[in-house]
């Protein structure tokens, strides 16, 4: 939004109102109650009738510019494709970036196959809601449809999930469901920064390229080192892996993927958050605790090259922790030194060896041990017997064990918290979470439309008027 290209003050009294003051131009629209519009092609002042994209003022001027605002001035509406190929070229490409079919991306987007044919026909025009929701579901900036070649930041990421979905066979739904996260990713960040939130800080986490043996000895120091970082006490619990990642503005998105997928960590134009499935075994919240903890090692510490912009991971890859000791000296071919980091760190980074072994030696009976260390620290009963067996000094019998497994009330409620109930019922899980916080403060303050904020939230004016408070009440330690 930064710009040499200077308006005079009648110019910006035009364009934002004579009662608006301010020391900048930003300043000015972000106070200002003027109503834009947008369709595939133009820009320009609401009026009633009008059935494009409502804007507020301060999102225009994000979206497109003052240069492009002041035409306004002169004309009744301002031309906003770059070329004639806009935005046909772009969706054409990201489709074929990702390898789906139309039929699969109409499906996603919720709109006819037949708009997405037409949205790769230079000569059609579409309603400007049919093209941002398959934007959205290609993973796109919305807002910039027509206006520059949006696959920019995002060729990495359809490239990386094209061959993630010829060499591991990745379904089209999941890969689509990546394609979104990374818009969801991406928004929550800007609309997050836009507020005025404080930084990432994720960002004072410096990448580590170790993993020479013994890599589990690494992901243990990683782990110790993050909690001092995070300033966890060294042998507390951690209560919400969820309030930690909102607290440290990592976007935690969770979806229904492919039963044989945990999680994933995805890196947005540098900016990374993690998506992780509530199918499978992740049903069990201390697994999806794991999960979480599993994706953070790879978000804090792994360096781009062992990143990439999306990195996979299935149940097999954190499956309990098992004796990594064992299997780190034998080291076969398929041993994979960044998911081991991981794992080690996860485990570790949950449930801190000395305070677990500690926990354990308070009680003679070795059940009554184990179910005391699953409840203090919330892991599932296979990553306490492993971790258990792991630390030096104790040994948990392969006996089966029948005391009770499952996950507390209490945890299932830090832990899930509004993923079976949400305020907007049929609200997708991927914008569950905060995200959907964010762009109620940002609408709230003027930073986006109300009209923007139902398309970001599937909803209607209504029930989002009537819902937004709620939503915003849910999330209560945003900053």
């Amino acid at each position: 939004m930064t710009s040499t290209y200077k308006v005079d003050d009648f110019t910006l009294d035009f364009l934002f109102g004579f009662e608006t003051k301010g020391a900048d131009v930003v300043e000015r629209a972000r106070r200002s109650n003027t109503t834009f519009v947008r369709s595939q092609d133009h820009l320009a002042f609401f009026k009633e009738g009008a059935t494009g994209r409502k804007l507020s003022a301060y999102e225009a001027l994000e979206n497109f510019g003052i240069e492009k605002l002041a035409e306004l001035a002169d004309y009744s509406s301002a031309i906003l494709p770059m070329n004639k190929f806009e935005p046909s070229r772009t969706f054409k490409n990201q489709i074929s970036a990702l390898g789906l079919k139309h039929e699969t991306v109409a499906k996603r987007a919720k709109i006819s196959k037949v708009d997405v044919l037409n949205s790769e026909n230079p000569s059609s025009i579409l309603p400007i809601q049919t093209l941002e929701k398959l934007a959205i579901a290609l993973g796109l900036d919305e807002r910039f449809i027509s206006t520059r070649n949006a696959t920019d930041v995002t060729d990495n990421i359809a490239a990386r999930l094209k061959a993630l979905k010829n060499n591991i066979k990745l379904g089209a739904e999941t890969v689509q469901s990546f394609a979104e996260a990374s818009w969801v990713i991406r928004t929550q960040l800007r609309l997050r920064k836009a507020l005025g939130a404080h930084s990432d800080v994720t960002k004072i986490f410096l990448k580590d390229s170790d993993y020479n043996f013994p890599t589990w000895k690494k992901g243990y120091y990683l782990a110790e080192k993050a909690r001092r970082i995070f300033n966890i006490p060294a042998n507390d619990a951690i209560p919400s892996l969820r309030a930690l990642c909102e607290s440290a503005g990592i976007p935690l998105l969770q979806a229904s993927l492919s039963k044989s997928i945990a999680g994933a960590t995805v890196d947005v134009d540098g900016h990374r958050g993690i998506v992780v499935n509530t199918e499978g075994n992740n049903a069990n919240v201390w697994i999806r605790r794991s999960t979480i903890a599993h994706e953070l090692g790879h978000l804090l510490w792994e360096p781009e090259d062992r990143l990439t912009e999306v990195r996979v991971d299935d149940y097999k890859e954190i499956d309990g922790h098992r004796n990594y000791f064992e299997i780190e000296e034998k080291r076969t071919a398929q041993f994979d030194p960044v998911e081991a980091r991981a794992n080690a760190f996860a485990i570790a980074f949950l449930a801190p060896p000395n305070a677990v072994q500690e926990t354990f030696e308070a009680y003679n009976d070795e059940s009554e041990g184990l179910r005391a260390v699953m409840v203090k620290f919330g892991i599932s009963y296979t990553s306490a017997k492993y971790h258990l067996n792991n630390i030096k000094g104790i040994t948990i019998s392969d006996q089966p064990h029948s005391f009770d497994k499952t996950p507390t009330d209490d945890w299932e409620g830090r832990e899930a918290y509004t993923d079976v109930f949400y305020v907007i019922d049929d609200l997708p899980a991927l914008r569950r979470g905060e995200f959907s916080a964010w762009v109620a403060r940002a609408e709230r303050e003027k930073l986006i439309s109300v009209d923007t904020a139902c398309t970001y939230l599937t909803t209607d004016v209504h029930t989002y008027l009537n819902k937004r408070d709620t939503i915003i009440e849910l999330f209560t330690n945003q900053e």
